[in-house]
Order: structure tokens, then C-alpha cells, then sequence
């Protein structure tokens, strides 16, 4: 039997990553239980995540490793249009956090893929748009 795929954020890596969440075998759970697509830009946001909480190479080296399990989905110039244009039409401050927001958003609208996020704002958007938020 094929395994649902789904678009996750940063927030269900990290919660998986670390054991000190109280639903961190949750997150793990979820990792291993769906056919995962990550946005590059989830990468990215959890390699910063990684070198700020931990900042040893050879741990991250351990980690991000794992990430191998996972399809990532590049970033496609339509999206980084896409994205813009959602931040527009919100009312949102351009900055490097809402555009990252955004061009995962795009990127989970792009595939039309259920998506988990823990980030309530996110879902908020994301309903607007028809975008499957995933409720574990």
C-alpha cells in the first residue's frame, strides 16, 4: 500500500529532531508514517535552526543525513511569485521570514499535497487557499 505524501514545515523537523518537545515521538511518527516532501527552503530554515542550538558539524553532519529519507522539492521562480503575491494580497511585511512562510506555502499549493505546520498563522493563509492542512 502507497503511503499518503505530504508537505511538512520546519516546525514538525524540529520537533522531531528534539527530544525535550512532549510530542516529539509524534513528530518522529509522522516522519516515518507519510511519504514526506521538503520544501528547500525547509532545509534551509532547519540548518539555521541546527547551527544555532546545536553548532557542532559533525551532529548537524549526523542529521541533516537523514533528511536523505525525504524528496525535496526545489524552488521554482513561479513560486517566489507566487509567494510575493500571497504576501500582497495578506497585508504582510515582506521580510525573510514571510517570504519563507510564503514560498513554502506556494510550493505545498504548487504540489497540492496535504501539509503540517504547527505555525496557526500559517494555517490560517493556507485555508484561503485551499491548501489541505493535515490535523495530527
Amino acid at each position: 500500500m502507497e503511503r499518503e505524501r505530504i508537505v511538512v514545515d520546519t516546525n514538525v523537523l524540529v520537533r522531531a529532531t528534539f527530544e525535550d518537545y512532549e510530542d516529539h515521538q509524534k513528530n518522529l511518527n509522522i516522519l516515518t508514517s507519510y511519504d514526506v516532501i521538503l520544501p528547500e527552503v525547509v532545509i534551509y530554515e532547519y540548518l539555521g535552526i541546527l547551527i544555532e542550538y546545536v553548532n557542532d558539524i559533525d551532529t548537524i553532519y549526523r542529521v541533516i543525513n537523514n533528511l536523505e529519507l525525504f524528496e525535496i522539492e526545489s524552488i521554482k521562480i513561479k513560486d517566489i511569485k507566487e509567494a510575493l503575491k500571497m504576501i500582497r494580497e495578506n497585508n504582510k511585511k515582506l521580510n525573510k521570514s514571510n517570504l519563507n512562510d510564503f514560498i513554502i506555502l506556494s510550493i505545498v499549493k504548487r504540489l497540492n499535497y496535504p501539509f503540517i505546520t504547527y505555525d496557526e498563522d500559517l494555517k490560517k493563509i493556507a485555508k484561503k487557499y485551499d491548501i489541505k492542512i493535515l490535523e495530527l
